[in-house]
C-alpha cells in the first residue's frame, strides 16, 4: 500500500482528483488531495504574496504534519514545479515523483524556462488590473485534437497538445517519451 499525494495544477483545486481518489483507495492506497493556498477551499487566502514557495510549503507542511513517508507525489501541470521543489526539501519521505502532463524543471529553471509561453502570460497579466494574477489559457473553439485533449489558444496562436512523460528517476530530458 502506498500513500499518494495528488497536487493539482494552477486554476484547479484538490477537487479535480475526485474521480481518481476512489480508484486508488479501492486499490488499497492512502490518498491525500489537498487544495493549495489560494485554490478551492483555500481560495480566500489568494493574494499577491502567494506563489510557488507558498505551494511548496503547503505540500512539505502536509507531508511533515501528517508524518507521511514513502509518498508517491503526483503533480499535474504547474504542480510539476511544486512537487520537484517539495521533493528536494524532504527527499527521505518521497518514494516516487509522477509528472502528469506537468512542467518538469531542471535545477534552477522557472516556469518560464520550462514552458516559455508562461512569460507571455505573465507579461499580459502585468498589463491588467490584477497584475499579480496570471489568467488561464483560454480554450480554442477548434475541434478536439491530440487524443481528446482540446487545443489551447495562446497569445502565440493555437498550440497542439501532447503528453510528455518521463521516468521519475531520470533527470535527463533525452529519456522523456512524448506521445501525441
Amino acid at each position: 500500500m502506498s500513500t499518494y499525494l495528488l497536487v493539482h495544477g494552477a486554476w484547479h483545486s484538490g477537487q479535480c482528483w475526485e474521480r481518481v481518489v476512489p480508484l486508488l483507495v479501492a486499490a488499497g492506497h492512502r490518498v491525500v488531495a489537498p487544495s493549495l493556498t489560494g485554490h478551492g477551499d483555500k481560495a480566500h487566502l489568494l493574494s499577491p504574496e502567494v506563489g510557488l514557495d507558498t505551494h511548496v510549503d503547503d505540500v512539505v507542511g502536509l507531508i511533515t504534519e501528517e508524518d507521511l513517508t514513502e509518498v508517491v507525489l503526483v503533480g499535474h501541470s504547474y504542480a510539476g514545479l511544486v512537487i520537484s521543489s517539495a521533493a528536494n526539501q524532504v527527499p527521505d519521505r518521497i518514494a516516487r515523483l509522477v509528472y502528469l502532463d506537468a512542467m518538469v524543471p531542471q535545477d534552477g529553471e522557472s516556469a518560464a524556462d520550462v514552458l516559455p509561453v508562461t512569460q507571455v502570460l505573465i507579461d499580459l497579466a502585468a498589463k491588467s488590473d490584477i497584475a499579480w494574477r496570471v489568467p488561464p489559457l483560454p480554450r480554442c473553439r477548434r475541434p478536439r485534437a491530440c487524443s481528446g485533449s482540446p487545443t489551447r489558444r495562446t497569445p502565440l496562436g493555437c498550440a497542439r497538445c501532447c503528453r510528455i512523460s518521463r521516468c521519475a528517476a531520470s533527470s535527463n530530458r533525452s529519456d522523456w517519451t512524448i506521445r501525441p
